[in-house]
């Protein structure tokens, strides 16, 4: 296929689902938004005439739209890449290609005993981006380094899912962030567990984090286990709040592709070619793609050492039983060796079935044990209803996920209707060739072809951790990847070796939105619009980069930095100091490097300010990005309108946006101040239940030693 992205008619919002890792309750992953009466005219509601008032009329109108589609329908994708263009400049992309050949993944990693996929998804399409930045596969990685490669996902999903502390936790003067801004971010619900690593989380969520500063860091300092060094869910796995900020490697852009799975207007599935394109044309940059799709397991088993603990009891316990025997057994029903779990001989599947007859106290002639066949006797060891005769025992089979191949040693997934997302998994190649026949004989997809995915459930599980996803899934939601600075491109040349812990980068970043975003708004103007954030510097630094959030293909972003006067009245009653203009193919969040540093004196005024188009059929287009999520009076809405349904609600979000801090405007207009429009968001029907943050909008730099 040949084709080159361009660009899009008109701009969506970008919803996303939160997925819980296949633990048994996800959160907020709901069906993908329905055409209704109601909603018919979203494909043309985000385009404004120009004599058109920017504050409380207009954007009040578009967002509670964007907050009644995000509450009553969940938060999966509402696609924003409708309308693509081909164009001459196109790549060829070979058959077939995996970034396990080109020794850029590491080795599978397991997400046990937590719901953390998000956060092992988002890691190891990060662990491959920055071997590309690099210039580095993994041996000569660890040979210049003298370590391996290892990022923490424990760090991510932790203070990726946790607020500020509140201002009340220190004593007066002492709280270590904006007082302003104290308690905003993820709140997580109580539930039974009550951790912030079983809440669930998103791709938007994880590059929210990295753009604050909350890692990436190193799995030598933050290991995904206990304070004990166990993995049991019942330790401590807190991390110091200290320990919020660092990174080991600096984000520089994450980039939002399109869908390979759309909806019509009817709602029926459709294949964007275009989505599969880019997913490609990013693995062979040498990045890897965090995707969400229906998983059609749950996470298949505890940690090891728990299972053999368990088999130490359960011997105890039943002396009589070989310990061979009950090995198999817990073996078996926790799937721990998948390879040998399927070559087991009907003798042996026997003799296991005994074991789990005697454990659960059920009399062995219940069955006729020596005259099942190899189907019957694997249904009875995994079998929920054990006990029951063996004609009214159902059969428990994968929906979408296929075994083929000797000894079902090809697993593969073609999810041939809609669904909820609930899981997250990183994309690390594709076989064109990949045959349609390996997919269930009853529903198979339309063509051949398959990416190869890598999965979080450890290296027992599927095909050494790895499965195939069709092409054609119709549940591939969110594909995203994540750039990164060289350290020499932040200023940062320091080598680490085996004796050291990888250096930490503290940076001086200037932010107020710390709320996480489920919801990402990005609305079209016919005239230019600006967005701004005013910051006070709390130290002398000196400014080397800015950010900004883009929300279409091949945005042009302008970066203009004011050092306001003394009594300034907007956020360009200033000296203008410098400017940076640069043009993204993806929406994402974007960092920007300036020319030079700009220094500033401790409790100096600065203000960001952004610009950005870009260009549709319809001529060229402003936009303004803000972000948003499920507020705490919106989880009684959400329940209400999801009565009924397995989701279940595990955190809301908290956004602080005071007065003075984010400013939007017409060119040649009066700026008004984010905080009024927010109100005016809230005063609406759905706007009380949904939490807004400040303009994500940042700065960042390092203080003047």
């Amino acid at each position: 296929m040949k084709r080159k992205l361009l660009s899009i008619l008109f701009t969506f919002t970008i919803l996303t689902a939160s997925v819980a890792g296949c633990t048994g309750g996800n959160i907020p992953a709901s069906e993908v938004l329905p055409v209704t009466s109601e909603t018919d005219s979203m494909e043309y509601h985000s385009e404004v005439a120009v004599e058109e008032f920017l504050g409380h009329e207009y954007m009040k109108e578009e967002l509670s739209e964007s907050n009644r589609i995000f509450l009553e329908w969940g938060t999966d994708i509402q696609d924003f890449y409708t309308e693509l263009n081909a164009d001459e400049g196109s790549v060829e992309f070979p058959e077939t290609f995996d970034l396990r050949e080109k020794n850029l993944i590491p080795e599978i990693r397991d997400q046990n005993p937590w719901g953390t996929c998000w956060s092992f998804a988002t890691i190891a399409a990060c662990e491959s981006s920055l071997l590309n930045t690099l210039g580095l596969n993994l041996d000569e990685y660890k040979e210049k380094y003298g370590e391996e490669l290892n990022l923490s996902e424990k760090h991510m999903a932790y203070f990726g899912e946790l607020a500020l502390p509140e201002a009340d936790q220190y004593p007066e003067g002492e709280y270590p962030y904006n007082i302003d801004q104290a308690g905003e971010g993820i709140c997580p619900l109580p539930k039974v567990k009550d951790s912030p690593l079983d809440i669930g989380g998103n791709y938007l969520e994880s590059a929210s984090a990295l753009a604050s500063g909350i890692g990436v860091r190193s799995e030598k300092e933050f290991p995904y286990l206990d304070s004990k060094g166990n993995e049991d869910d019942l330790g401590d796995w807190s991390i110091p709040e200290s320990e919020r900020f660092g990174s080991v490697y600096v984000l520089k852009n994450t980039n939002i592709l399109p869908n390979p799975a759309l909806r019509d207007k009817d709602n029926n599935y459709v294949y964007n070619p275009f989505g599969t394109e880019a997913i490609k044309s990013e693995l062979m940059k040498g990045r890897a793609v965090g995707i969400a799709y229906y998983a059609d397991q749950s996470m298949p088993a505890p940690a090891r050492e728990l299972i053999d603990a368990h088999i130490y009891e359960l011997k105890k316990r039943f002396p009589e039983l070989e310990k061979e025997n009950l090995q198999k057994f817990v073996y078996y029903r926790n799937d721990v060796d998948a390879a040998k779990s399927k070559q087991y001989s009907d003798d042996e599947l026997r003799e296991m079935l005994k074991v789990r007859l005697k454990i659960y106290d059920i009399p062995e002639d219940t069955y006729n044990i020596d005259s099942l066949d190899t189907k019957q006797l694997k249904l009875l060891l995994l079998t929920g209803n054990l006990g029951e005769p063996l004609e009214e025992i159902p059969e428990e089979v994968n929906t979408y996920l296929s075994f083929t191949g000797e000894n079902d040693s090809v697993w593969a997934q073609y999810t041939y209707e809609k669904n909820i997302g609930n899981h997250a998994v990183t994309i690390v190649g594709w076989d064109d060739h990949f045959s349609k026949d390996n997919f269930l004989a009853d529903h198979k997809p339309p063509e051949d072809g398959a990416w190869i995915v890598r999965n979080s459930w450890g290296s027992n599980w599927g095909m050494d951790g790895y499965f195939y996803l069709s092409y054609f899934d119709q549940n591939i939601f969110i594909p995203q990847t994540y750039e990164f600075f060289t350290p020499e491109e932040i200023g940062m040349t320091e080598e680490k070796n085996s004796t050291e812990t990888a250096t930490t980068i503290k940076e001086c970043i200037l932010e107020n939105d710390f709320m996480p975003a489920e919801n990402y708004n990005s609305t079209l103007f016919n005239m230019p619009v600006y967005a701004a954030n005013i910051f006070t510097v709390e130290e002398d630094m000196d400014l080397n980069s800015v950010s900004a959030l883009t929300g279409d293909l091949n945005a042009d972003v302008t970066v203009d930095i004011y050092r306001l006067k003394d009594g300034f009245k907007d956020p360009t009653d200033g000296e203008k100091v410098t400017s940076v203009t640069e043009t993204f193919t993806f929406a994402g969040y974007h960092r920007m490097m300036l020319n030079e540093k700009i220094h500033f004196d401790k409790d100096e005024k600065l203000a960001i300010v952004v610009k950005e188009s870009v260009m549709t059929d319809q001529g060229e287009k402003f936009a303004i990005v803000n972000t948003s999520a499920l507020g705490a009076k919106g989880i009684t809405f959400y329940r209400q309108r999801h009565n009924g349904s397995d989701e279940e609600v595990t955190k809301y979000c908290r956004g602080i946006v005071n007065h003075g801090e984010s400013f939007v405007a017409y060119e040649d207009g009066e700026w008004l101040d984010w905080a009024d429009e927010v109100k005016s968001f809230r005063d609406s029907v759905y706007g009380e239940c949904v939490s807004y943050d400040n303009l994500p909008i940042k700065g960042y730099g390092a203080y003047e030693e």
